[in-house]
């Protein structure tokens, strides 16, 4: 089911869950997962490279092998994430810390899971996060009103 964040921002999620506003963040819970979702404004002319070495400097190391960085064809949108182990009063949690930047707008979301083995659920629904520029945004809106 795909949940619109913003008006140019998207995300696909995998099932029901409760969603709050925390501040200025996104909360999405369901049993054992839990997503915390903050999309960001930033000047037009910045290019996401830039963007993304600022994330990078302020992140702590992640373990070999731990992290993703992906760019789309037209390098108009860089993806970087890490996924660590940390401890919480319940025990062991699995989070993947990912950003998804481009000109003008950035998403950071933390997934977080009970499971070791939801890295590739984190991965994906992270993946799936999308960004419509206002044209196509209009183009849509005009068509779902008719």
């Amino acid at each position: 089911m795909r949940k619109q964040l913003t008006d140019r921002w998207s995300i696909d999620l995998d099932g029901e869950y409760i969603s709050r506003v925390v501040g200025h963040n996104l909360q999405l819970a369901a049993p054992g997962r839990t997503m915390w979702i903050a999309v960001w404004n930033l000047p037009e002319d910045r290019a996401p490279e830039v963007t993304l070495g600022g994330v990078k400097r302020e992140l702590p190391n992640p373990s070999p092998g731990g992290s993703v960085e992906e760019w789309s064809d037209d390098r108009l949108e860089v993806r970087y994430a890490s996924w660590y182990p940390e401890p919480s009063d319940r025990g062991t949690q699995y989070s993947l810390y990912g950003y998804t930047i481009r000109r003008g707008s950035w998403v950071q979301a933390a997934l977080i899971s009970d499971s070791p083995s939801d890295t590739e659920w984190a991965l994906s629904v992270w993946r799936s996060l999308m960004y419509q520029s206002p044209s196509a945004w209009m183009r849509t809106a005009r068509a779902d009103s008719t």
